[in-house]
């Protein structure tokens, strides 16, 4: 809440605050405060509105493997997903993650990068491993088929990359990349 208030304000982060995840929730709940106004139950409703998100992808991957256990799988994501738990944004980018290996098993490996590079939005290191496991598994789908070979995994992959970047740009322009990715700190920013 505090830095999508701050962004509401103008400010940007790495440049003028600190962050230690991607900006895509910050904009989300900065956008329905504009919209709506200030309240904490935008975030939450963007919470359970990931955590639903999550269940129903497990059921779904579930299924697509051992149908018999896709209802149990999708009770033990829910009731999990309902404990309490810190703002961080960990559950819109399990959210993106599962649907970037969902795509890929389906054998939409450019959806299935673009899937990864907004769970790297929402934080990086998720959508590092989301892209990681998109590209096996687009690989792995693709052996199945008769025409095989390592580009699905690459598509997968060269897709988090380009989308990736395209999202962060306004973010390193603003920040400088090195801000972004941490290896520049400013003096005074906290």
């Amino acid at each position: 809440m505090q830095a999508a208030t701050r962004m509401a304000d103008g400010q940007w982060p790495w440049r003028d605050f600190g962050w230690a995840y991607g900006p895509g929730e910050p904009l989300v709940v900065m956008a329905a405060l504009k919209a709506f106004g200030p309240s904490l139950l935008w975030w939450r409703l963007l919470r359970v509105a990931a955590d639903a998100t999550v269940a129903l992808l497990v059921w779904a991957l579930v299924r697509d493997e051992r149908p018999r256990w896709a209802l149990p799988a999708w009770a033990a994501a829910a009731v999990t997903a309902a404990q309490p738990v810190s703002a961080n944004p960990a559950g819109p980018a399990l959210a993106f993650a599962l649907a970037a290996v969902l795509l890929a098993s389906r054998r939409h490996p450019a959806w299935a990068g673009a899937a990864a590079a907004a769970a790297g939005f929402w934080r990086p290191d998720v959508g590092a491993a989301a892209a990681l496991a998109a590209a096996a598994t687009a690989a792995l789908a693709a052996r199945e088929d008769t025409r095989g070979g390592r580009r699905p995994a690459l598509v997968a992959l060269g897709a988090a990359v380009l989308v990736g970047a395209v999202l962060y740009l306004p973010f390193s322009i603003a920040a400088g990349p090195g801000a972004v990715w941490g290896r520049a700190r400013r003096p005074g920013h906290a």
